[in-house]
């Protein structure tokens, strides 16, 4: 705006060109809206560099390079108060001193430093190449591009004036000092320049990276927990699917916000008596009574579903995910819910109890295609019926109008059990029905049967957006008057497809 009001001279010599801008073009108002503006980007700009040199400080405390003091989150809006509060401080100490051009002037030259130093150490990262370090962006023109980029930064600073120079020289040999004399005895951090120096790894980390990749059996049943209105039915069902000999994990994930680091986070809740560890001791009293030991697990983490899936993928034993669902199962809420953005993208089998006031399950009700997920469900309803001596029905579906061979498909479904089970058990019985619908012969049989629970395996679209475990288990889940649990076999993603694409041929031919 300024260039095409003023001329190129006159913006040379004038102090506020903007604002004798505006006054060309809008008088008296423009200068007190361009003032206005001024402030106020002021204020923004102030408050992020305050926001985000607090963090620093509460980061080299939390570090013990700094003192301890500064590693401190406020209770009630988790942020670091204290290294916000000595941080706005002294920039209100500074902005009293009247000095804004050469304050300016040295923090740019800070700033330079820290580029120069930035490019230095993506050179470091890249030739230690730790075993955790998976940049998304590669440097192009690498070394040579780092290289230049942070040399070019040091000239910077050869430009500025002779007090500028010196101050950021004393505040740099400052920081150094302090270091060795302070911080170097304190803090277990260490760089990767050391590594890279000692042409070597760290042996721990070697062997975490081995252990990581070797994995181990997949067993335990990790049960997140949020609500206490459904933790009880949950663990005592996860208690009773693991057995005896089985592993739960009771786990209560906190989100944070991105101000806070996650391993701050994570001390904070380790350090603090609240109602998440309430939650979580109340749902290992109820794996207690169903004879099973349940670890409890409380986990920081950005988001809720995001941190369910880090913890499972962190846990090479999860074998299975146990949710929990309260309310109508909709479409709308199914497309935003926590368990949707859980159930696509875990790594292990998953389930979801539609809970409608489940004590026992002594009459299990399982509808059976023959599929993976119909599978799981055999093989996850047979554990509970055998952990309170139930009965188990396994329901077939047949549509048409011609009659076929009841007794053949009966025959079928003996096989199919005994395929999951690997041997035949009297506690469970096979049935067909006849109806003009799928969901209308499930609905009918669990109305008629009076069972405790259905459980039912994702059908082919479960992972369309719409669906949680594809159309007709989520309609099953909300018609019938017991409890449904909704299974899914977890499998790579082009088995997966592949799969499909092989019924879909079989299905036409």
């Amino acid at each position: 705006m300024a260039t095409g009001i003023l001329s190129y001279k006159d913006i040379g010599r004038l102090e506020a060109p903007l604002v004798e801008a505006a006054n060309l073009f809008m008088s008296g108002v423009g200068i007190a809206g361009m003032s206005l503006g001024a402030l106020l980007a002021t204020a923004s700009s102030a408050n992020a560099a305050i926001m985000a040199s607090s963090r620093i400080s509460f980061a080299m405390g939390r570090d013990e390079i700094l003192h301890s003091w500064f590693n401190e989150i406020h209770p009630r809006h988790m942020t670091p108060h204290r290294a916000i509060l000595v941080t706005g401080g002294l920039a209100l100490l500074l902005a009293l001193s009247g000095r804004a051009e050469e304050l300016a002037e040295i923090s740019s030259a800070l700033f330079m430093v820290s580029y120069a130093l930035l490019s230095l150490s993506a050179i470091v990262m890249r030739q230690a190449h730790p075993p955790d370090y998976r940049p998304a962006f590669r440097i192009p023109l690498y070394p040579w591009l780092p290289l230049v980029g942070g040399s070019l930064c040091l000239l910077v600073i050869t430009t500025m004036a002779r007090t500028s120079q010196v101050a950021s020289l004393i505040l740099v040999a400052l920081s150094l000092g302090w270091y060795f004399v302070w911080g170097r005895r304190r803090t277990e951090v260490r760089g990767e320049l050391v590594t890279l120096m000692a042409r070597g790894r760290p042996l721990e980390r070697v062997v975490a990276a081995a252990e990581h990749a070797m994995g181990g059996e997949r067993g335990e049943i990790l049960v997140p927990v949020a609500n206490p209105a459904t933790a009880k039915t949950l663990t005592t069902l996860a208690a009773k699917l693991a057995g005896e000999q089985g592993q739960v994990v009771a786990l209560r994930v906190v989100p944070f916000p991105g101000t806070v680091p996650l391993s701050v986070a994570q001390e904070y809740l380790e350090s603090h008596e609240d109602s998440h560890r309430d939650l979580l001791r109340r749902a290992a009293k109820h794996g207690a009574k169903a004879g099973v030991r349940v670890e409890m697990l409380l986990q920081a983490a950005r988001g809720v579903a995001s941190g369910i899936l880090g913890v499972a993928e962190a846990r090479p034993d999860t074998g299975l995910m146990l949710l929990g669902w309260r309310g109508p199962m909709t479409l709308a809420r199914v497309r935003t819910s926590i368990d949707k953005a859980v159930v696509q993208r875990a790594s292990c089998d998953m389930a979801v109890l539609r809970d409608r006031g489940l004590d026992q399950a002594k009459r299990v009700l399982i509808p059976a295609g023959g599929g993976p997920h119909a599978r799981l469900g055999i093989e996850l309803a047979h554990r509970l019926v055998t952990s309170e001596e139930g009965r188990l029905t396994v329901l077939r579906v047949l549509l048409g109008k011609e009659e076929p061979d009841l007794r053949q498909e009966e025959e079928l479904l003996h096989k199919l059990v005994e395929e999951v089970l690997g041997e035949a058990d009297e506690r469970v019985q096979v049935k067909t029905v006849r109806a003009s619908s799928v969901v209308g012969g499930i609905v009918a049989e669990a109305q008629e049967g009076e069972y405790d629970l259905v459980v039912i395996g994702a059908s082919e679209e479960w992972f369309m957006r719409n669906w949680l475990f594809g159309s007709i288990p989520d309609v099953v889940a909300e018609r019938p008057p017991c409890s449904v649990l909704l299974v899914r076999k977890h499998e790579p993603s082009a088995v997966s497809w592949l799969r499909r694409k092989v019924k879909h041929v079989t299905e036409r031919f």
